[in-house]
């Protein structure tokens, strides 16, 4: 591998067409495993991360957007080295620090969220960013520069442009990574036995390239490296030990990754407290919330008989729905049906034959039951992610009401703001009011442990006292002797006059509440999120002078591919509720779409050329432009669940098809060194996946909608076009 490399100052990268030469073992080895072992990481790491740092897409697209930022410019910066005759050697050495990084990565990650934070603590999106920046920083630039650095090595063995081979095989590795992770590893060993196998894997990899160079007695060292590191880690349960970082001073009785997140319920003392992503659900041990969760609304319900309960059962909601004699049927649901089925493990649902535990999203429950309800019972957390956002969109609203008798009473509710409304709190809350009164007559709004939105088409009362003792219900707190009316009415007339009734409303694909309550999270912590936003637009701008029109271009397409996964993945959460196990698939989807159209560019493109290049930006346009009326389409379909998942996948597949073709025609256009082009490329690559990850998902989204930013992301692509007949600077 070592024996035969030329001098890379010799070529450039312009005008050689395709190469199809068949690539040594040792060559295509080394970048394969680049591949897998960045993938499989990625996909652990990001949900390590979701599950640490409180799991909202504002954590995921900072993650997403610092991976690829550093993996950018891991990737600028190998183009740097001057060592060109010893970079074989160096391979090797690569693949095993790729494969010791992750493990540490993880340990440091609990251990500075256990040491430094409390449990169930939020942690400020400042933190957030360095915390990111400094975990993944050795792995992701070690990774960007090895993809660079063998990328000319190969290109100087054989004298050619291979760019856009190496991001074929790199991707392929990818492929094979996403498949056995969602596949297979994620449901039969633990996350932390994955990151193992990876280590031993590039382990024997690395192995392999020395024996190819003859070093016997560096792959001997290697090989007695591997069961030192391995055993070890695979000997002791460090799952439950990292966790134990993060829960001190309580027993952790269960844990389990699940499509909505990671699950975590701990004991201590009486008290059970289950967790999601590091953030507390609810415990076995909050009366006043049960009965408030419960009846503020359902007491308005002259004689209930059928009662929708989504959410807060396990935790003692159901026992206060059973205080109604009249009731004779429940159906409990829960957003994440892991919370019931972990959850039966360690405290005991009520025994009765009305309940009726139902483990299906709320949402694809109500579009295929026929049943109707007296009340339903919405006790999910506010929207603070896309997903929960979902619960409380007028869509949802409208699918709640046809299953609904005609005096049936709905309950919903955000965080209190009885006291002290802020601007941010005042805005989410009347973008939900006004949300509700576009399908409710009434909506009443019952301040207490949080502010409970009553809505019906029939009269509701404030006079909550009241009707609890008209109806004999035995209580501690939702009673005369604990709730005083009148202060109920003036506390929430406080919070009505402060509410913009006019509000725009929360909609599936506009998800607005969710963006007012991510701003009022950040306002927790005095975070302004014009300051970062400012300093990353400037940068960019910056690099976006320096660039040249192919580079440029693709810039668009990197941000357009990524932007347009987010947008699908975001399409999917409305529809289905659970992305968190979905995103390695679709991942594991879009890698394939980049092998296929670098690995395959002349079946598609023919021969590099500019023309080519112009047709598959203006392809990748009109793909965003005619993605909206798709999604809709998607979304009429309704019960065709095997259809609906296809057509995600079609759309992701040719979305990344179309990337892959653009990166090997702009590969092939520059004139330049082969390792210049090679660094560049794939920074400018990962610098506009960067951008388009998370300005999509934080703020076009939320605040324009999904058309709008379809639509943005089609003229991007357009004027990237029309560039390439004005501005012709790569050719210098």
């Amino acid at each position: 591998m070592g024996n035969n490399i030329t001098n890379r100052e010799n070529y450039s990268s312009e005008g050689i067409g395709f190469n199809h030469e068949r690539l040594n073992p040792a060559h295509y080895i080394s970048i394969l495993m680049l591949g897998f072992s960045t993938l499989v990481t990625q996909l652990i790491l990001l949900r390590k991360f979701m599950a640490v740092f409180y799991g909202n897409e504002l954590v995921l697209g900072i993650i997403l957007a610092t991976w690829m930022l550093l993996t950018g410019l891991g990737g600028w910066l190998g183009k740097f080295y001057k060592g060109g005759k010893t970079i074989n050697r160096h391979l090797p050495n690569y693949l095993l620090i790729l494969g010791i990084l992750p493990v540490i990565t993880v340990f440091s990650l609990y251990f500075v969220k256990g040491n430094y934070f409390h449990t169930g603590e939020m942690v400020d999106l400042t933190q957030v960013i360095v915390i990111s920046l400094i975990l993944l920083a050795p792995f992701c630039v070690i990774s960007g520069s090895y993809f660079t650095l063998v990328t000319g090595a190969i290109s100087d063995y054989y004298r050619a442009n291979m760019i856009s081979r190496a991001y074929s095989i790199e991707a392929q590795g990818s492929i094979v990574g996403g498949v056995l992770f969602n596949a297979v590893l994620v449901y039969i060993l633990p996350e932390i036995w994955i990151l193992v196998i990876i280590f031993i894997l590039n382990g024997c990899a690395a192995v392999f390239l020395l024996i190819k160079e003859n070093r016997y007695m560096h792959a001997l060292l290697f090989v007695l490296a591997l069961p030192v590191f391995s055993i070890p880690v695979l000997k002791f349960d460090l799952d439950t030990y990292f966790l134990k970082l993060i829960y001190p001073n309580q027993d952790i009785k269960l844990y389990k990754d699940t499509p909505y997140g990671r699950l975590v319920i701990t004991e201590r003392g009486d008290q059970v407290n289950f967790y999601e992503n590091n953030v507390l659900l609810f415990n076995d041990a909050n009366i006043k919330k049960d009965e408030e969760n419960i009846h503020y609304a359902l007491s308005q319900v002259k004689e209930p008989q059928n009662v929708l309960l989504i959410s807060g059962g396990i935790s003692g909601g159901l026992q206060e729905v059973l205080k109604y004699s009249s009731v004779k049927h429940i159906d409990y649901l829960e957003i994440n049906p892991w919370v019931i089925k972990l959850g039966r493990r360690i405290t005991k649902l009520p025994d009765n034959s009305k309940i009726d535990v139902v483990t299906r999203d709320p949402r694809i429950f109500l579009r295929k039951t026929n049943k109707k309800y007296d009340a339903a019972l919405i006790n999910i957390p506010e929207p603070k992610t896309a997903q929960l956002n979902r619960y409380y969109t007028l869509e949802f609203f409208q699918s709640l009401k046809e299953k609904l008798t005609e005096k049936a009473v709905v309950s919903s509710s955000l965080p209190s703001t009885a006291n002290y409304i802020s601007k941010e709190a005042r805005k989410y809350n009347s973008v939900i009011y006004s949300t509700l009164k576009e399908e409710f007559e009434n909506v009443l709004i019952v301040p207490g442990n949080k502010n409970y939105f009553i809505s019906s088409d029939t009269e509701l009362t404030l006079n909550i006292p009241r009707l609890i003792s008209q109806k004999n219900i035995k209580t501690q707190y939702v009673n005369k002797y604990y709730l005083d009316t009148t202060s109920l009415k003036d506390r929430s007339r406080y919070i009505r006059n402060k509410l913009n009734v006019e509000a725009q409303l929360n909609r599936d694909f506009k998800p607005l509440a969710y963006y007012h309550h991510l701003q009022y999270w950040l306002s927790l912590f005095k975070s302004k999120l014009w300051i970062p936003s400012a300093i990353v637009g400037v940068g960019f701008l910056i690099m976006l002078w320096r660039m040249n029109t192919l580079n440029m271009g693709m810039f668009a397409a990197g941000l357009t591919g990524s932007a347009l996964e987010v947008i699908l993945l975001i399409a999917f959460q409305v529809i289905y509720g659970y992305v968190y196990q979905i995103t390695g698939i679709i991942v594991t989807i879009f890698m394939a779409g980049i092998a296929l159209g670098s690995w395959k560019t002349e079946f598609f493109a023919r021969e590099i050329s500019l023309a080519n290049f112009r047709r598959y930006l203006f392809y990748l346009a009109s793909l965003a432009l005619l993605l909206p009326a798709v999604l809709l389409l998607i979304k009429s379909l309704g019960r065709f669940a095997i259809v609906i998942h296809g057509i995600f996948f079609v759309l992701t597949l040719i979305t990344s098809t179309i990337i892959g073709v653009i990166f090997s025609l702009i590969s092939g256009l520059q004139k330049e060194k082969i390792i210049d082009v090679a660094g560049k490329l794939y920074s400018v690559d990962l610098l506009g996946s960067a951008l388009g990850a998370i300005m999509v998902s934080v703020f076009f989204i939320p605040l324009m909608g999904l058309w709008q930013v379809c639509f943005i992301l089609a003229a991007l692509n357009f004027a990237a076009f029309g560039l390439t007949y004005i501005k012709q600077d790569w050719l210098r």
